[in-house]
């Protein structure tokens, strides 16, 4: 039985559930909203651990994941900082062919 994966709105992904397969018995489907949730850093956060769980979600698999991060909400008392070393993070980043040594091993990540 051929199942469908499905990355987008809640509204569609619930239409593929109850679709049929052209069999007539209902099929596998693996849906997701397609939203992603924000990193979230607080005052009393261990900076460099968040910025770079960051880095890693953004930037590995070229960012080309659901569950990449796309923003950022961060406490005032510490958001230059945590902007400043997420820029020098992403900067330093040698982004290539994941089979290349030299790529970055942050930018392939899992």
């Amino acid at each position: 039985m051929d199942g469908i994966a499905f990355t987008g709105s809640a509204h569609v992904g619930w239409q593929l559930v109850a679709t049929p397969a052209p069999s007539g018995l209902p099929r596998p489907v693996l849906a997701r909203d397609g939203r992603a949730e924000p990193g979230v850093v607080g005052a009393s956060a261990n900076l460099d651990d968040a910025v770079s769980g960051i880095v890693r979600s953004a930037f590995g698999l070229s960012g080309q994941k659901c569950s990449a991060c796309r923003r950022v909400v961060v406490v005032e008392a510490v958001a230059d900082e945590v902007s400043d070393r997420i820029v020098k993070a992403a900067e330093a980043l040698v982004v290539g062919d994941p089979l290349n040594p030299n790529t970055d091993p942050r930018a392939r990540h899992r």
